[in-house]
């Protein structure tokens, strides 16, 4: 056990000597050293014994030594660490003590353990307080008990009365210290029963009474600073009433507890317990005359519900006579009664006031609470005392007697001033608050933020008022402090837009448009757009419009401003004579004239095109937000694509036009599904269609050119869709007042755009959409006579277009009434195709051909009789003939024979051509028959052939068209 205790005191002596080493590591020592202590055994002398008595003074001079450091370092270390230190060295006295206390040690071990719960309650650190507490109480009865039993035995018997004076003393410390320990706002009961039992010591000890009564006040601000007025009045009360019973307890403190009191009182219920706080506050005023007293009694007559100005005025005259009145009191007494409007009394007490301070060096401070209350009282600012004021204020600026947060703190008042005038209009009033702010700078000009405020403020005050010339001068001075300013750009912008300067004007938004975006600069582009418009400066007005459509994060803002921006192209476009104007009217005008119009009408164009494109993409990032997001969307979706769809029909440029169809529809996909959106978005779709497919024909960029025909598909496909939604939509509509309807002509128009789109791209497709068009019922002979025209446009689809136009001579003849006309047009055009394939000398390639013939001469004679076009029999016959021809020229005799016969035969369907063509011909036949006889007779070989195929015969026997 010696060898634990010697290890215990040689750690606390290397603690103690790393403190006075290094100071700076006093809190891990401390802590060490509680470790140490709380692990000792209870108590070192009764486990030593008496040999060890040496290790014991060993031990209590080191606790004498820590003591001491925590008393002579007190300045120096934490309280945490002083307490922490006081304990330790109590702990060690306490467990050092011997079986037989003696008083000097108890004394010793009270002392030291009141000082150091003292200490602990101090630093907040309960627990070692309330061991060190017990220890005090302990060792107090100990000693209590000794000398009682020394007085039992006769021992000194005329000190006793004084020994046991101390002893009820510390044993009060112990109950005051207790009773701070246990303290509870909430429920401070049992704080309250240790005060009860300590009360009754107070008869012997009657100068304790005050530090009883200072620890009640304690508790009655505790509960007071946590709104607990109830139980603050209950300790305030108390701790008056202790004060009272000690000789020691003076009027200060007694007034000190009063005006707490009445603090309380006013604070719980001013209305209530007000006659409450104004009697507490007379009784303290009574016990000691204080300016914070007469303040309190100023509030408290405030409150009353109407003061009188007589009795106000009387406490006032009182406060500031008073012969130790702080000039903070004071100002804290005038700015309160300025609060409750009584700026009559303010002003003339504040008059007082600075007579009062006159030549003190915080003269300033009346002074400024003075310019205060003037400013409250609406001093206009050609006031005389208020001009006076402000001139002593700068010169004691220039003198350096004020702090300069006080004279930036008199510029802000003066500058609310100006502010407040600004803002009601007033702007000759507010350029004079701000004169007077300007006098608080420096003279000279460089980099000063509030200097450049100044500055733009008198220049904006100077715009206002029409002084222009000012204006700028003002305006320069603040560039020269702060010359990347969103609002000196702003201000610089509306003075050059007023002088008339647009180009300067332009030059400034786009200024302010490159400063650091933020909610004030969008604010300021906003400003300038309506400054512009009211203007009638409508070139500006659109650049800044375009502007705050670009800044704005808000996208409600950027609809709404492309929605005027809109409107004033839409207007200006409206205004321009268009490229199809009368001939009158582009008869007066130069080609080149006629060429800036046009060039002017198609930019105003392009720039609603973009602002109508980025309309929709706004309102369609709104369509992936939560529905609530949706409100009024409608509305401007449906605004927007009116306006896309007048301008697609005002327009006369392809591209532009559908740009526009198209955005057209996507807009009305924003709208609401009824039929006559469905409706617009299908013949926007057409529309986009076919001028998509107009501009892939005039294309020269193969790329450019693929594009637009892939468009061309995806529009068709597209307006397919909508074509069967609007077929559901009609279907079950609720009023049954629409039936399912097909609009034939439509979608005949989307079946051929699509076509010529996929037979152009060579698109496999082409041949499988030919079928399927077959086998609807809507198409028409008309409609694969134009197939056949769009096939024909291909070399890869002359068949297809030879089946087309079978198709179309079949549709014709299947009609109720047959156009002849068109018939004969299909026939001819299919004959002229399958008369394309090989060589005219071919028999062979005119197999089809041959078909196509008899079928045209079977129709005639069957069907069409002297209904079908003589021009187009005149046609038939000269393609046969001719075609006998170059099969003759060919050596293909009875081929050539064949044709001719058949040509020959179509002479007696003739009226009134038959005379023209019939003497020719049968002519030329007879020379063609005698030179196949001539053939066939046994001339040479050679002759022949040259006699029948010479370039004269040929031409003599080809039948020409009248």
């Amino acid at each position: 056990m010696e060898g634990d205790t010697l290890g215990i005191l040689l750690q606390l002596q290397a603690a103690l000597k790393t403190m006075f080493e290094e100071e700076f590591r006093a809190k891990d020592c401390s802590e060490t050293m509680l470790n140490l202590v709380s692990s000792a055994p209870t108590c070192f002398g009764e486990k030593l014994g008496s040999h060890s008595n040496n290790l014991c003074e060993q031990i209590e001079e080191c606790a004498a030594d820590i003591w001491n450091y925590a008393v002579a370092k007190k300045a120096c270390i934490s309280a945490q660490v002083n307490a922490t230190l006081r304990y330790v060295a109590s702990a060690i006295v306490y467990k050092c003590k011997s079986a037989k206390d003696d008083e000097c040690s108890l004394r010793k071990q009270i002392m030291m353990s009141l000082k150091t719960a003292r200490a602990c309650l101090d630093c907040g650190n309960n627990g070692l307080a309330r061991n060190a507490i017990d220890v005090a109480v302990e060792c107090n009865d100990n000693l209590r008990l000794l000398w009682t039993m020394d007085q039992g035995f006769g021992e000194r018997s005329s000190e006793f009365p004084e020994k046991m004076t101390e002893v009820e003393r510390n044993q009060l410390k112990a109950f005051l210290y207790r009773a701070e320990l246990l303290f509870d706002p909430k429920d401070g009961t049992q704080s309250f029963n240790l005060l009860e039992r300590a009360r009754p010591m107070l008869t012997a000890l009657p100068d304790e009474a005050a530090t009883v009564a200072v620890l009640c006040q304690k508790f009655g601000v505790n509960c007071y600073q946590k709104q607990m007025y109830d139980e603050s009045v209950t300790w305030l009360k108390l701790s008056y009433e202790l004060g009272k019973l000690s000789n020691a307890a003076n009027c200060k403190t007694q007034a000190s507890t009063l005006r707490v009191l009445a603090k309380v009182y006013l604070d719980w219920d001013s209305q209530n317990y007000w006659q409450k706080a104004f009697n507490a506050v007379g009784l303290a005023n009574t016990e000691h005359s204080h300016p914070l007293g007469l303040h309190l009694k100023l509030q408290i007559l405030l409150t009353k519900g109407n003061p009188e100005n007589d009795e106000i005025k009387q406490t006032l005259d009182e406060l500031l006579s008073h012969p130790d009145l702080p000039l903070d009191v004071a100002i804290a007494s005038l700015s309160m009664i300025c609060k409750y409007n009584k700026n009559e009394i303010a002003i003339v007490a504040a008059n007082k006031l600075a007579e009062k301070f006159q030549g003190q060096s915080d003269v300033w401070k009346a002074r400024i609470a003075e310019i205060e209350i003037h400013l409250q009282s609406q001093a206009s600012v050609g006031d005389a005392r208020l001009q006076t004021l402000i001139q002593a204020i700068v010169k004691d600026q220039k003198s350096g007697v004020i702090p300069e947060e006080m004279t930036a703190a008199v510029r802000l008042m003066l500058w609310n001033q100006a502010a407040a005038a600004f803002e009601s209009d007033r702007h000759s009033e507010a350029l004079m608050w701000y004169d007077l702010c300007s006098q608080f700078f420096p003279s000279r000009v460089g980099k000063d933020s509030n200097l450049a405020k100044l500055h733009r403020n008198k220049g904006a005050c100077c715009i206002n008022l029409n002084q222009l010339d000012l204006a700028q001068e003002e305006l320069a001075m603040a560039a020269q402090c702060e010359p990347d300013s969103s609002y000196l750009y702003f201000l610089q912008y509306k003075l050059n837009l007023l002088k008339g300067r647009d180009e300067a004007a332009v030059e400034a938004l786009k200024r302010l448009v490159d400063c650091e975006q933020s909610s004030d600069t969008v604010g300021l582009i906003c400003l300038a757009a309506n400054l512009a418009y009211k203007e009638s400066r409508t070139s500006v007005a659109v650049e800044a419009l375009e502007s705050l459509a670009a800044c704005s994060a808000d996208d409600r803002q950027v609809l709404t401003t492309l929605r005027w921006l809109t409107r004033m192209k839409f207007t200006s476009v409206v205004a321009l004579p268009s490229t199809s104007e009368s001939e009158a009217g582009a008869e007066a005008r130069t080609e080149e004239e006629k060429q800036q119009q046009t060039a002017a009408v198609l930019k105003e164009m392009r720039s609603i095109i973009g602002y109508i494109r980025t309309a929709f993409e706004k309102l369609a990032k709104f369509y992936g937000q939560p529905p609530a997001e949706h409100v009024g969307l409608e509305d401007e979706a449906t605004w927007f694509m009116k306006i896309a769809w007048n301008m697609a029909l005002k327009c006369d440029t392809s591209e532009e036009t559908c740009e526009l169809f198209v955005l057209c529809n996507k807009l009305a996909n924003l709208c609401p599904k009824n039929i006559a959106n469905v409706t617009r978005q299908k013949r926007c779709l057409l529309m986009a269609a076919a001028l998509s497919l107009q501009l892939a024909k005039s294309a020269k960029d193969d790329t450019v050119q693929k594009q637009y025909l892939q468009d061309t598909i995806l529009y068709v496909q597209q307006s397919q869709t909508l074509c069967s939604y609007a077929e559901d939509l009609a279907l079950h509509s609720f009023d049954g007042s629409i039936g399912p309807t097909k609009d034939a002509t439509s979608l005949i128009l989307l079946l051929l755009y699509e076509f010529e789109a996929r037979v152009r791209l060579n698109d496999g497709e082409a041949e499988k959409l030919f079928e399927r068009a077959m086998f609807l019922p809507y198409m028409e002979a008309k409609s694969f006579e134009l197939m056949a025209a769009i096939a024909r446009q291909s070399r890869c689809y002359v068949s297809l277009s030879m089946k087309a136009l079978r198709v179309a001579i079949k549709k014709h003849r299947s009609s109720e009434k047959i156009d002849h006309a068109k018939c004969s047009g299909a026939i001819r055009s299919l004959i002229e195709l399958s008369l394309q394939t090989g060589s005219s000398t071919d028999a062979l390639s005119k197999k089809d051909a041959w078909s196509y013939f008899m079928d045209a001469m079977e129709f005639i004679d069957t069907v069409a009789k002297t209904n079908y076009p003589e021009m187009e029999i005149v046609w038939l016959m000269t393609k046969a003939w001719n075609c006998g021809i170059h099969l003759y020229s060919g050596g293909h005799y009875q081929d050539a024979l064949r044709w001719c016969e058949l040509g020959i035969s179509f002479i007696k369907r003739l009226t009134l051509f038959k005379s023209s063509y019939e003497n020719q011909m049968m002519t030329a036949y007879g020379e063609i028959l005698a030179k196949i006889d001539a053939h066939k007779s046994p001339h040479t070989q050679n002759d022949i052939p040259t006699l029948l195929k010479t370039k004269d015969d040929m031409s003599t026997m080809i039948c020409q068209l009248p």
